[in-house]
């Protein structure tokens, strides 16, 4: 059997290399994807003095019940002032 040229080995070896940290990096992902979870926090979230003056909270009521709170900023009066909608 012919001996295999030394390019070929290093490129083996670095393959070898390359698939070892993918499998790792997979089950890093695997076995840590609970920690990866975002859980908001579900305390009122107080906005007081971060606001621009004028705006105030309002309480939005969703055609299924749902009870949203919400920031009104409303606009400048500017030639090129347009309406803003934020999700949440």
């Amino acid at each position: 059997m012919a001996a295999m040229p030394n390019w070929a080995v290093a490129l083996r070896r670095w393959l070898v290399v390359v698939a070892v940290v993918f499998v790792l990096l997979l089950a890093g992902l695997w076995f840590g994807q609970r920690q990866l979870i975002y859980y908001p926090d579900r305390a009122p979230v107080s906005m007081d003095g971060t606001l621009p003056e004028g705006s105030r909270e309002v309480k939005l009521r969703t055609s299924d019940g749902l009870a949203l709170s919400a920031w009104y900023v409303p606009a400048r009066d500017t030639p090129d002032s347009a309406p803003t909608v934020l999700g949440w």
